[in-house]
């Protein structure tokens, strides 16, 4: 399954439940009206500047077994299968690999009235890069001698996301701008946000940058207020001072001092994930999703550098 491929189904309403982290929504038609669909685009593309190429979650079904399944280390593997518990079938977990993969809370969604068909769906963090087997079976708990009805089989591969001077998508796909460098370590910015107070931690501040495109950027200022920006040629922020105090408070608390000696960078461009932007630790290939709104991890940090 290609990573540029969208998903059948449609558009993502407002999510309805929950397994571990992890929001799943419910997908409607898609919306055929031309007007709507340039409002969408006119959206997506403003939001285009403070979000991240990778999805955050990649969802497949029952068709996509038998295929190798491409996802980045920190996204999240939904598989949804129909399943009908009144005719005693489960489906189970029969082998994955751990040391790659943490299996989340499964949701069950029941069907209309009683007996009918549901779906149940299974969630995995990719936790480590490399490759392995995925197998679920659709079967009787007493019939143990008996092959299950069904199978659904894949090949995960997990990679790290590209070279931050060129995240990009196979087959033409859309490419990222530059990483925006912040030009300090997470050590230094700590240190530099840590003094702030108040209604300096509403503000945004900027990156300092040099040269026509692609742009270089080379440092942050850290600003403290919003009347009395630097006139240096810059770039905001995706996100506030009190959300990116945040951020680098989660990144040291879980990597620790290695992390501290880092320097971050955002990387820019690709499709939107409203809410959240993706950021790189420079050197490692991490591609990591925070809200820009608190500054908090998409789901849960994991690994080391």
């Amino acid at each position: 399954m290609d990573l540029t491929e969208m998903p059948p189904g449609g558009i993502l309403k407002q999510p309805e439940f929950f397994y571990g982290r992890y929001r799943i929504g419910i997908r409607e038609d898609y919306v055929k009206k031309v007007s709507l669909a340039v409002v969408l685009f006119v959206m997506a593309a403003a939001m285009v500047s403070a979000t991240s190429l990778i999805p955050k979650e990649i969802r497949v079904g029952e068709s996509d077994s038998g295929k190798t399944i491409d996802v980045f280390v920190g996204q999240t593997l939904s598989i949804n299968l129909g399943e009908n518990p009144s005719t005693g079938y489960r489906w189970t977990v029969e082998d994955y690999k751990p040391a790659l993969l943490e299996q989340l809370d499964t949701v069950i969604k029941p069907g209309q009235g009683v007996g009918g068909p549901g779906q149940k769906i299974f969630g995995f963090l990719a936790k480590k890069a490399g490759e392995c087997a995925l197998q679920l079976a659709y079967a009787r708990a007493w019939e143990e001698t008996v092959p299950p009805a069904k199978t659904f089989k894949a090949t995960i591969k997990i990679r790290k996301a590209g070279s931050p001077k060129n995240v990009q998508m196979s087959d033409g796909g859309p490419k990222s701008g530059p990483v925006m460098k912040l030009g300090m370590t997470l050590g230094e910015i700590a240190e530099a946000l840590a003094e702030l107070k108040g209604s300096e931690l509403e503000v945004t501040s900027v990156v300092e940058f040099r040269g026509p495109e692609p742009k270089e950027y080379v440092n942050l200022i850290v600003c403290k207020n919003k009347n009395a920006m630097p006139r240096c040629p810059n770039d905001k922020l995706p996100m506030s001072n009190k959300a990116l105090k945040a951020m680098v408070g989660n990144l040291l608390a879980h990597y620790g001092k290695k992390a501290a000696a880092k320097e971050p960078g955002f990387l820019l461009g690709g499709f939107a994930q409203p809410g959240y932007v993706q950021m790189t630790i420079l050197g490692t290939g991490l591609g990591l999703y925070f809200n820009v709104s608190t500054g908090e991890p998409m789901g849960k940090l994991t690994g080391k550098l």
